[in-house]
């Protein structure tokens, strides 16, 4: 094929990023020389999300279940017309290791995660090989964050291509508003590498209301937090998962966005922060520091550091020009900038092209 001609790609995906992938082929469905067909893989019982309303949904197969090797044949044959296979990583064997093995044309894969994060329940090591297989196949890797790139290049031997993670503002419908006066906000899954317990103790160091927090998720450090024996007043939990409009709400009411995170590879909550315009603070880990730029789009404060997160928190939370400044510039970035889907999607097709031009 001529490399300017239209270009026919499959993208699968695994139901954990929905969203990411929702952004991706919103961008994708921009390029005028491109077409794009989705596949989803999600549990049963997962309600299917009317945003990819056009794509096809697989069950996804259980690790050891020889039904998946079914599953991945199907898929096989459903996507043998694409030129290209885009493969955002499933952590599952009979796709990232079995259904690669099948595919007789280019395939371009996302890692997330080439490893998994310390104490992570859900890190099997089966899936991680999964991964690392995907990452050892593929004609190209594409990974988000410098810190990922050089873990894969250790592990699996492969040089990424480095395509930040877009903003997810977007994709639960924010809009441009100001971060007036109001709660920090911790987000997410809440293992014990996200330093929540850090963020608590700093929080203690406030009197009355100078400074609030909510913390919305689920996970054993909230679990852990609702059974201390006294939690700060200026502390509001919401445990359990947050339907998009709960997250909408939640990002609309804080005035920033906490992450304290002692080891990441890069962050959802801060490009969903991003894309409310929101500043975030953020520790000096993994690839935090390439999405939360310092005193640009939010402040950026040494791990493990109560004292330094503190005053950060301070900061935010009583000057108004600086938290204004700070989610301004992260608006433009989500909207316009290198975290828009609008640029990903450039340079992820100019990856796809340079892949098929490589092969022809």
């Amino acid at each position: 094929m001529a490399l300017d001609s239209e270009l026919r790609v499959a993208l699968i995906t695994p139901s954990s990023f929905l969203d990411y992938s929702t952004g991706l082929s919103a961008g994708l469905s921009q390029r005028p020389r491109l077409s794009l067909d989705v596949h989803v893989l999600a549990p049963n019982g997962f309600e299917r999300d009317e945003r990819l309303e056009s794509a096809t949904w697989w069950p996804t197969p259980r690790l050891r279940d020889p039904r998946g090797l079914g599953v991945a044949r199907s898929i096989a044959r459903a996507v043998a017309d694409a030129d290209l296979v885009h493969i955002q990583a499933t952590a599952n064997p009979w796709i990232d290791a079995t259904l690669t093995g099948w595919l007789d044309r280019p395939v371009v894969a996302t890692i997330h995660d080439i490893e998994p994060h310390p104490g992570d329940p859900g890190a099997h090591p089966l899936a991680f090989a999964a991964i690392r297989h995907l990452a050892t196949g593929a004609d190209r890797v594409i990974v988000h964050a410098s810190h990922v790139a050089a873990a894969t290049n250790r592990l699996v031997g492969t040089d990424p291509t480095i395509i930040p993670h877009g903003e997810l503002g977007s994709i639960y419908g924010a809009e441009a508003t100001l971060s007036e006066p109001g709660p920090a906000l911790f987000f997410g899954r809440a293992h014990g590498y996200k330093g929540l317990d850090v963020l608590v103790q700093a929080m203690e160091m406030f009197e009355g209301d100078e400074a609030e927090l909510i913390v919305a998720g689920s996970g054993p450090s909230i679990d852990s937090l609702l059974n201390a024996t006294s939690l700060p007043p200026s502390i509001r939990v919401m445990n359990g998962r947050v339907d998009a409009d709960g997250v909408r709400s939640l990002f609309t009411e804080a005035a920033f966005v906490v992450l304290p995170y002692l080891e990441a590879s890069q962050s959802g909550v801060a490009a969903l922060a991003a894309g409310f315009g929101r500043p975030v603070i953020a520790t000096d880990v993994g690839g935090l520091p390439e999405l939360v730029e310092h005193d640009v789009t939010g402040l950026i404060v040494p791990p493990d550091d109560a004292p330094a997160l503190a005053d950060a928190v301070r900061r935010l939370s009583t000057d108004h020009d600086l938290r204004h400044r700070l989610g301004r510039a992260a608006f433009e970035v989500s909207s316009s900038g290198r975290l828009s889907w609008g640029h990903i999607a450039e340079q992820t097709e100019a990856t796809y092209r340079q892949v098929v031009g490589d092969l022809l």
